[in-house]
């Protein structure tokens, strides 16, 4: 009990200071621009988002990468943002080239992305009003800045569109980063028994298993597939064949999982949370997924020899 009312004082504490460094960094850049002093108004946000990051740092480390990745990634989806509003000539830039934008503009958007990953919560699970909210607010921003002759709209409605598609994007992002986070610490501290079933004839699933075994705790079992003794009516009827092909693993009284959603559980369970979350996200499973599909159907040129067995 006492840890969840921490942890929610946290996330308040968290919130006022999103917002009060997303203002300041805002406002600061906003008037340095405007000065004409570009390289500290790129400066400004920067030491701001550090400034956040690193109060989050020292609270929880798990939630300090939730944080880092979600502001890496809104950067890159910003900076395609701006890529595509100057090339379909939406909005041009007063002092920048013809084919990006200035460079602190883009460093707003690390900031943005902490702003609304801790504030418009409300927004992450109805993306439809996600996207207006963007489309409208994107449009209201432009107008201010053009009244200060930082930037040229060149078709509100084009660029009005472009921010929606943005903002429900972002939100979506926002939502899979958190949802990681909370995956990663709900397998973490589960009680139920882990069952692992794995192939100790791998070189590498051997030796990987031997260094998680070091870190292991009582609530987790290993099973190795490639014994002998293996027997199927233990583990769920999955045959030796079936189990062969992916690596299975499963919780008491839950769903068998299998690839890389059965690493990111065992990862959780031995303490290596951060591999967990990595391995939770959507965007890492859609490469994840495939790779070790792959891995598994030719990790038999990693087989142990005869010698290695006995």
């Amino acid at each position: 009990m006492k840890n969840i009312i921490d942890r929610e004082r946290a996330e308040k504490s968290q919130k006022k200071l999103s917002f009060i460094l997303y203002f300041l960094g805002w406002c600061l850049a906003i008037f340095l621009a405007f000065r004409g002093d570009t390289l500290l108004a790129a400066i400004v946000p920067i030491v701001m988002t550090i400034l956040f990051l690193s109060a989050i740092f020292y609270v929880d480390s798990l939630l300090f990468l939730e944080n880092i990745t979600y502001a890496l990634l809104n950067l890159c989806l910003g900076s395609f943002l701006e890529f595509l509003l100057i090339r379909l000539n939406a909005i041009s830039y007063q002092i920048a080239d013809e084919t990006f934008c200035p460079l602190w503009v883009l460093s707003l958007y690390p900031l943005f992305g902490l702003f609304l990953h801790h504030q418009l919560g409300f927004f992450k699970t109805r993306k439809l009003a996600g996207f207006f909210l963007g489309a409208l607010g994107g449009c209201y921003l432009y107008y201010g800045c053009e009244k200060l002759s930082l930037v040229h709209v060149i078709d509100y409605p084009r660029a009005g569109l472009l921010w929606g598609l943005y903002f429900a994007l972002a939100l979506f992002v926002s939502f899979d980063v958190e949802r990681a986070r909370k995956k990663t610490l709900h397998d973490k501290n589960k009680k139920a028994l882990f069952t692992l079933l794995f192939d100790d004839s791998c070189k590498v699933c051997s030796y990987e298993i031997s260094l998680l075994r070091k870190k292991s705790q009582t609530s987790l079992q290993y099973v190795d597939i490639s014994s002998p003794s293996y027997d199927p009516r233990n583990c769920r009827g999955i045959s030796k064949e079936e189990a062969m092909k992916v690596i299975h693993g499963y919780f008491e009284g839950e769903k068998t999982d299998t690839g890389p959603q059965v690493l990111s559980s065992l990862y959780a369970k031995t303490g290596h949370e951060n591999l967990s979350f990595l391995l939770n996200l959507g965007l890492i499973r859609i490469f994840a997924d495939p790779l070790y599909r792959l891995f598994a159907r030719y990790r038999h040129f990693f087989k142990k020899n005869k010698n290695q067995l006995d």
